[in-house]
């Protein structure tokens, strides 16, 4: 294995266009093209950026955002670096410190962006440019790389549920508490799981849950709608709101962090009650 800047590649099994981009800024380091380092680090953000915005909004970043000339259209870096961060700021907690936040890394990915343009490689120029010395190439590229992981894993976050069991995420029979049986049909697409309040059937699109039913015995409507919405909350990621009534026994929730709807149909049948939960988008 050739020479890295850092002992770990964290963009190994990442992008693999992204991934490219990365070796190409690390190679150019450690030949001492410091420069050319530099110009693949802003090169390695603005694809990130174009990327990130793209799984998001399935919209190029540039025409979306950006103004046409005639050779196309253009946007600036720090542009990009706003607008991209105004997608993922559901996923930071701190509700008060997202524009802080993103202003300063946009300012950071912007002097990034003038730093290249102020080295040899990158322009031409009427008077000599400056080339970089190793020990602030190594710094550039440093926070190059970790702005861009930053990027990559609030995407994940924001597109990937991490929770078992819930819509969108992993069935996993070692994580359902208190489960009296589980069955398996249909080449293990279609899971039943019955447990002492109610029995679950788990319906997964490749290897993640498309939607689950909830069969409940008819409970008293005075003391256990709690207890349905506990039951229906169990099945969803964890951030999703109130739900809001569309007609009878129709609701819809959303979850802010992954930027989806829910859809829950209650059905009364003789003796019970069957809730359908499904996410209403594609996934």
């Amino acid at each position: 294995m050739s020479k890295d800047f850092r002992s770990d590649n964290y963009f190994n099994s990442m992008v693999t266009s992204l991934e490219m981009k990365r070796d190409q800024m690390n190679q150019k380091f450690q030949n001492g093209e410091y420069g050319e380092s530099i110009n693949f680090a802003r090169s390695l953000i603005e694809a990130t950026l174009k990327y990130v915005y793209h799984e998001i909004t399935h919209k190029e970043l540039e025409q979306d955002k950006g103004r046409e000339n005639n050779n196309g259209y253009y946007i600036g870096l720090k542009k990009m670096a706003e607008v991209t961060l105004d997608k993922l700021s559901s996923l930071i907690n701190h509700k008060e410190l997202i524009k802080k936040i993103s202003d300063n890394l946009s300012e950071v990915i912007a002097n990034i962006g003038t730093m290249r343009n102020e080295s040899a490689i990158s322009h031409g120029s009427r008077i000599r440019n400056i080339e970089p010395q190793k020990e602030e190439t190594l710094f550039v590229i440093s926070i190059s790389e970790d702005i861009c992981i930053f990027l990559l894993k609030l995407l994940y976050a924001r597109t990937q549920v991490e929770e078992k069991n819930v819509i969108g995420g992993r069935f996993d029979k070692q994580c359902l508490p208190d489960f009296k049986s589980i069955s398996s049909y249909s080449n293990n697409s279609h899971y039943k799981v019955e447990n002492s309040f109610a029995m679950y059937d788990y319906y997964l699109a490749g290897d993640l849950i498309s939607s689950i039913e909830i069969t409940s015995a008819e409970l008293n409507e005075n003391i256990d709608n709690e207890l349905i919405k506990d039951m229906i909350r169990d099945v969803l990621p964890p951030d999703v709101d109130d739900f809001k009534e569309q007609a009878p026994h129709n609701y819809k929730c959303y979850s802010s962090r992954h930027d989806r709807y829910y859809d829950i149909v209650f059905e009364q049948r003789e003796d019970s009650w069957t809730y359908y939960i499904s996410g209403i988008e594609t996934w």
